[in-house]
């Protein structure tokens, strides 16, 4: 039979190692959601997603506050809600990366089209030339599935259409003003 005391010593070994069998705090989780939202934020999630951008983040903030060292009960709450938010956070990457992406995009081939319009491929021929390029380079990562690329380079590249419209802009004015002039300085003489 077994005696009190080696009945006690089974017991507390029992309880040790229940409490050690606890779960951790989900540190882990709270590091590969904080990545996610990361991505999220790179391709404007807020924006283009923003009701599930939302759900993301307050699955992110339930899940940060149930963490503790010593309640494990309280951790596998916490890791459900950080497991749920990684799982939504996919989800919003995969509705808002291509939106962002079409966007600006659509974006900048406005702006390469209004720069066109004023002859900017003549007037300045290079800046053109490298805001074209980099609106098929947009649309190539754009294919590719390279949302979060695509995006980027389309939002960089619509400010050298931009510049590429305004020098043109500013040329098409002189321009303008020295014909203005030259068809006053012909009235005169005639």
């Amino acid at each position: 039979m077994i005696t009190k005391l080696q009945f006690l010593i089974l017991f507390f070994i029992m309880v040790f190692l229940f409490i050690g069998c606890g779960i951790k705090a989900p540190v882990e989780d709270l590091e590969k959601v904080k990545a996610s939202i990361s991505r999220l934020d790179e391709v404007e999630a807020s924006k283009f997603a923003s009701e599930d951008y939302k759900e993301v983040k307050n699955l992110y903030t339930s899940g940060e506050t149930n963490i503790t060292e010593k309640n494990s009960k309280q951790n596998k709450i916490a890791k459900k809600f950080l497991e749920d938010a990684n799982s939504k956070a996919s989800n919003t990457y995969s509705k808002a990366a291509p939106k962002y992406a079409d966007h600006y995009i659509k974006e900048l081939d406005g702006s390469v089209k209004k720069a066109k319009e004023i002859k900017a491929d003549v007037a300045v021929k290079d800046e053109f030339t490298k805001a074209d390029n980099l609106l098929k380079e947009s649309q190539e990562l754009n294919k590719k599935k390279k949302y979060s690329k695509a995006g980027k380079k389309a939002k960089e590249a619509k400010a050298v259409a931009e510049n590429a419209y305004k020098i043109a802009a500013e040329k098409k004015e002189k321009s303008d003003k020295a014909i203005k002039e030259a068809q006053e300085k012909l009235k005169e003489i005639e």
